[in-house]
């Protein structure tokens, strides 16, 4: 084996110890960034199923406030109404004392 032999073998087996070293290197990083994707899908999964029940929850709480609406609506409806009956039965009893005064 020549001496240019010897150089070329050697520098070729350098390049494939560094091709191997890089290919280590970018395999441990190929994993971390797997892991780290895999920590973030399952913090992404916990928020969006924590925003599912806020959400669900505050869709309940807005039934329960439009419920409770609409029942004070009827009721403040049944008073104002009870409330025009009396005073019209008012208005009608001062008339009538007018006239009996008149």
């Amino acid at each position: 084996m020549t001496e240019l032999e010897r150089v070329l073998l050697a520098k070729l087996e350098q390049i494939e110890q560094r091709h191997e070293q890089q290919t280590e290197d970018l395999r441990q990083q190929l994993q971390q960034q797997a892991h780290s994707l895999s920590a973030l899908q399952k913090v992404c999964s916990d928020a969006l199923r924590s925003c599912g029940k806020l959400c669900s929850d505050l869709h309940e709480e807005i039934r329960t406030l439009q419920s409770g609406v609409t029942h004070s609506n009827k009721v403040t409806s049944a008073a104002l109404g009870s409330l025009n009956s009396s005073v019209s039965a008012l208005n009608k009893a001062l008339e009538n004392l007018q006239s009996a005064q008149g």
